[in-house]
């Protein structure tokens, strides 16, 4: 972008002209006194030429008539009429020759010598005797006389002419001339000769005037002008340019100051919406963990003041939120998100903060003198969430499991609080979710001799501490064994015989599952199958193993299935599933594409823990299930709850009319035993018959052929 030209004021425009023209006249004034005085010389040369010319000339007249003169003297003195001598002495002198003349008329007056001068020569006339009429006469040429005189060296410098005036009768006649031409205001210089005056007219060849010079001062004063009218001009131009100058760069830098605050502003912008994003959950709007983080380290902060506030984190974990993600899809699950994120900030007061935190987890800093306010918000979280909600044309029940940790135990760090909350969430989620913990120190004993307990479990697996241990399962038709279920039952070198309730529910939270059921149902299978080989049984036994629910929804499932027959041979008869019903109907399509995928290879699948969840045994049905096993509460309390039994009796009815069959978990009497056999129970399971013991008892048990 072009800057716009300096605007120069009117006046300094005129000022310039101004000066411009005192220059050139001051310039033109110089010229015409310097071309004055340049006349003047050049005049005042010429005249000197003219003079010295002109007197040259003279002496040469003086010269030339004095020798005639001479010559005539001698003629008359000798009285000689032959002349040849004395024209030689003659022209010795300058005289061009001498000559006798007729009687000549003779002036008045003049009687022994006469000189005549015309303009083209000179003569000197003596009578050679009184009574003689003739004279001798001297002549000198006028150009001769004059080529002595040197005139033509005149004419190397000057224009001349030389006229010859008759003093009687006035007329003028030109001698020599170096020019046609008429001199133009010539310089003269005069001197009489004899009969007459002539006069030698001068002038300069290339005039009075040097006119080169003059063309050169007359240019120099014109640039000398116009260069002072431009100092003049630059002079009382610059104010204005430094004015304008001034102004550009003062806009400039009010330009790029407000570029420079626009950058900023702008910076300032990003920077804030970097930090709001930093800081804020992107579905939710809401804050996510730094942001509370930070909010804690400064209530903790102030906690330590003289202006002590009181104040609780609480962990909200929506319940089986994969459930939800699951079956109706993650946009359904981010949509439930932003709706619980908005019931829960409902439910925090003036003050407190909801952020955040994980895929389905909130957080709310809640600042209270007395816990029982805190507890409060805690219920009306509760309450919030119970409240169905409406999400894409679905109903949705949910649930929240909340851990508080109070600010009143003494916390010197932000993630001190929120490990206490986490763990206080995870009590809550192990006793069915829906409820609320409050921390208590000696959860921290116990998520330590969790973590040992996991450091001593993966050591386990590697160094063969793990046993198989067998519960017979019997056919309450023959009375006989029919297979078993396979339980893992851990030695420990340091704690010796640890119980299933200890390290299981850490294997499932740490992943260990996985690795755990791999060796489990490796195991079983070979023992159970050296066991038919040996023994030749027919039917051959059949042996159920526990699939946790974190494999329900891999493909690796059906993998470490088919190695598993593959490796240890086992019939696939032989080899049974067991899956729980609540695990089912966590994944319900997942799940249902993995036992598909396993009815195809003939494996025998049962549904454990039935009646402890929220199915249906029709809706169970569209699953390619063969076997159902009653949750033995159900069977224990069969005599002393008459809704026990009759579920127990329902489950066998449908069951049956079903096509699937029924083993009944729990038998610890023969009451039990009875009952089940009138009602037309499949198999059966409990202490009754054995508890699980390692494979040498279950090889003595099988000898010994007991019937029931």
């Amino acid at each position: 972008m072009s800057e716009p030209a300096v605007r120069t004021p009117r006046r300094v425009l005129v000022t310039a002209l101004v000066a411009f023209a005192l220059a050139a006249g001051v310039g033109s004034a110089f010229i015409r006194l310097t071309d004055r005085r340049g006349i003047e010389q050049r005049r005042q040369a010429a005249a000197d030429a003219a003079a010295a010319t002109s007197l040259r000339i003279e002496r040469q007249i003086d010269a030339a008539l004095g020798a005639a003169a001479t010559a005539a003297a001698l003629v008359r003195a000798s009285g000689e009429t032959d002349l040849r001598d004395v024209a030689e002495a003659a022209r010795r002198g300058g005289v061009t020759s001498v000559e006798l003349l007729p009687a000549l008329p003779v002036p008045p007056g003049v009687r022994e010598l006469l000189v005549l001068a015309t303009p083209q020569q000179l003569r000197a006339c003596v009578r050679v005797a009184p009574s003689d009429p003739r004279f001798a006469a001297a002549i000198l040429p006028v150009q001769e006389l004059l080529g002595r005189s040197g005139i033509a060296d005149l004419g190397n410098d000057y224009d001349y002419r030389l006229v010859a005036a008759d003093a009687g009768s006035g007329r003028s006649v030109v001698i020599a001339r170096s020019s046609p031409l008429e001199l133009a205001d010539p310089v003269r210089a005069s001197f009489a000769v004899p009969q007459g005056r002539w006069t030698l007219e001068v002038v300069r060849r290339s005039g009075w005037r040097m006119r080169g010079e003059r063309t050169r001062e007359i240019a120099l004063v014109l640039i000398g002008s116009v260069l002072f009218a431009l100092f003049v001009y630059d002079l009382l131009r610059r104010p204005y340019v430094l004015e304008r100058e001034v102004e550009l760069r003062t806009r400039k830098i009010a330009e790029t100051n407000r570029r420079l605050t626009a950058e900023i502003e702008q910076r300032e912008r990003a920077e804030e919406q970097v930090l709001h994003e930093a800081t804020h959950d992107r579905l939710t709007a809401l804050p996510n963990r730094v942001y509370l983080r930070d909010r804690i380290a400064r209530s903790l902060s102030r906690a330590r003041g003289e202006d002590a506030v009181g104040f609780g984190v609480l962990v909200i974990d929506i319940d089986r939120f994969t459930d939800v993600n699951n079956a109706l899809g993650h946009h359904v699950g981010d949509e439930l998100l932003t709706l619980a994120g908005r019931r829960l900030q409902s439910c925090i007061r003036f003050g407190d903060v909801l952020a955040r935190v994980g895929g389905d987890e909130f957080a709310i800093l809640a600042l209270a003198v007395d816990p029982g306010e805190i507890t409060g918000v805690a219920r009306r979280a509760h309450e919030a969430l119970e409240v169905p909600f409406e999400v894409s044309g679905h109903r949705v029940q949910m649930s929240g499991s909340i851990g508080i940790a109070l600010s009143a135990s003494g916390y010197t760090a932000a993630d001190e609080l929120l490990r206490d909350a986490y763990l206080a969430v995870h009590r809550a989620r192990q006793q069915g979710g829906a409820s609320h913990v409050l921390f208590d120190p000696k959860m921290h004993e116990q998520a330590a001799a969790a973590q040992q307990i996991e450091t001593e479990l993966r050591a386990a697996l590697a160094g063969n501490e793990l046993r198989t241990y067998f519960q017979p399962i019997v056919s309450l038709q023959t009375g006989r064994i029919t297979g078993f279920e396979a339980l893992v039952r851990w030695v420990s070198p340091k704690r010796g015989f640890v119980s299933p309730a200890a390290f299981i529910p850490v294997a499932v939270s740490t992943g260990l599952i996985i690795p755990l059921d791999q060796w489990m149902m490796r195991e079983a299978a070979r023992q159970v199958h050296e066991w038919n080989t040996r023994l030749q049984l027919d039917p051959p036994l059949t042996v159920s193993v526990n699939v946790s629910g974190r494999r329900l929804g891999q493909k690796e499932l059906i993998d470490d299935v088919a190695s598993t027959l593959r490796d240890t041979g086992i019939d696939t008869r032989s080899l049974r599933l067991e899956i729980t019903e609540g695990e089912m109907m966590q994944r319900p399509e997942e799940v249902l594409a993995i036992l598909t995928e396993l009815k195809r290879m003939n494996i025998t699948l049962l549904v454990d823990d039935f009646g402890t969840g929220y199915s249906s045994l029709s809706y169970l049905h569209s699953f390619p299930i063969d076997i159902v096993k009653i949750d033995q509460s159900f069977v224990r309390r069969m005599f002393e709850n008459a809704k026990d039994e009759e579920i127990v009796r329902a489950v066998i009815n449908l069951s049956a009319t079903l096509g699937l069959r029924v083993i009944a978990e729990g038998i610890e009497t023969a009451g039990h035993l009875a009952r089940l056999r009138e009602l037309g129970c499949d198999y059966g399971q409990g202490y009754f018959f054995s508890k699980p013991v390692d494979a040498a008892a279950i090889e003595t048990l099988l000898a010994a052929g007991t019937v029931w």
